[in-house]
């Protein structure tokens, strides 16, 4: 939800219609967040734009209402029904994405995402 959040602030400053009701922002906004964040800082080596992009849709995916055609009923919200026939609640459920989120991409995500979040300005100007 944070991640959505700092998304939005970005598309109400930038007038972005077209997503201002939207839950699937992040893989949409952030990506290019990071990337002018990272130029701005003279960072020399970023992670290639896919692999922050496959992260960023991966984090859309939590939400409820981003399922993907019904084909990720996971999320961090409602209880679902998994592929036992059990219900699984978000409480206990292990997303694959937490892992990935330790890698070295998944970290430098964070961090700027973190750096942006405590600076706006350097994405509201």
């Amino acid at each position: 939800m944070w991640l959505e959040k700092l998304c939005k602030a970005h598309i109400y400053n930038a007038d972005r219609e077209d997503l201002k009701t939207s839950h699937n922002v992040v893989v949409k906004i952030l990506p290019q967040l990071i990337r002018e964040h990272w130029r701005r800082i003279g960072y020399d080596h970023p992670p290639r734009g896919e692999e922050i992009g496959k992260l960023c849709r991966e984090i859309d995916l939590l939400h409820p209402q981003v399922n993907d055609a019904n084909r990720r009923p996971d999320n961090v919200e409602y209880p679902w029904l998994g592929t036992s026939g059990e219900i699984d609640i978000p409480a206990e459920w292990k997303f694959p994405l937490a892992a990935r989120l330790e890698s070295n991409t998944g970290r430098l995500l964070l961090k700027a995402s973190s750096h942006l979040t405590r600076n706006p300005a350097l994405f509201l100007s």
